[in-house]
């Protein structure tokens, strides 16, 4: 495997051996992080489509500013990212054999839907993630040996590794250092 893992990438690998370690449910909601925290927002996952849903009181802030609309609209789409790179990260992953996916409870919403609040739905979601988003949402995440190891040689490969230590090995040969 010759692939480098961006700092976000790292986080979220971090983050499913550590949810793996204290025995927890590695399940799609559970790996994206929520960056927003003042902001309640799930995402509904419908027979027929995927929808961000926005707190209402996120709303009262348009009236106020332009900035209120700004804010929601960059929330929503930094939200659409966050899913679509942890899926794509889990798709590459259980490709290299690095995690094993198993099925789960399915569950019909992803985020923090916080029961008494009301939600207005905002956007639906492109149909791509869509379905990358159904294909995932009801699954476990295990991590293997494998994935471990590759954190904790700081997500370099063996040959990497290997090389590092050659290269290391005759800098202090032939010049001593």
């Amino acid at each position: 495997m010759t692939r480098s893992f961006s700092p976000l990438e790292r986080q979220i690998i971090d983050k499913i051996i550590s949810i793996d370690d204290h025995l927890g449910s590695n399940t799609l909601s559970n790996l994206l992080e929520k960056r927003f925290s003042d902001f309640s927002y799930f995402i509904d996952i419908g027979p027929d489509e995927c929808t961000i849903n926005i707190e209402a009181v996120h709303f009262d802030e348009i009236g106020k500013s332009i900035a209120g609309l700004d804010r929601i609209k960059y929330i929503v789409q930094q939200t659409g990212m966050d899913v679509l790179r942890v899926i794509k990260l889990l798709e590459f992953l259980e490709q290299e054999r690095l995690i094993y996916i198993i099925s789960g409870t399915p569950t019909n919403s992803i985020g923090g839907k916080v029961n008494g609040y009301t939600y207005v739905q905002y956007r639906s979601i492109p149909a791509d993630i869509q379905a990358a988003i159904r294909k995932y949402v009801g699954i476990v995440v295990i991590s293997t040996e494998a994935l471990r190891n590759l954190r904790d040689r700081d997500y370099l490969s063996e040959e990497e590794v290997r090389y590092r230590e050659s290269a290391s090995f005759n800098r202090k040969t032939i010049w001593g250092l």
